[in-house]
């Protein structure tokens, strides 16, 4: 069993209100904590948007659900 870990999700296109991805470009994975994604996710140039999740999963249904999400704005669950 792989340990859990934060995904770095970079936005495509518009970004919502809350500073969340509709889509995701793509993903850089298995950050060892949230700082470490977060700051990454500040450093990548010309960037809409990004999120960090912890412990993400994809459904069978193909959606992304994570236990923790994290943007600029802060975190929720």
């Amino acid at each position: 069993m792989r340990p859990k870990s934060w995904t770095l999700m970079v936005c495509e296109g518009e970004i919502m209100n809350d500073g969340g991805c509709y889509n995701i470009s793509y993903e850089l994975k298995d950050y060892p904590s949230q700082r470490a994604c977060m700051e990454k996710g500040l450093t990548l140039p010309k960037i809409d948007g990004f999120e960090c999740g912890f412990d993400c999963k994809t459904t069978e249904y193909g959606l992304r659900v994570c236990k923790t999400i994290c943007n600029k704005n802060g975190c929720g669950n």
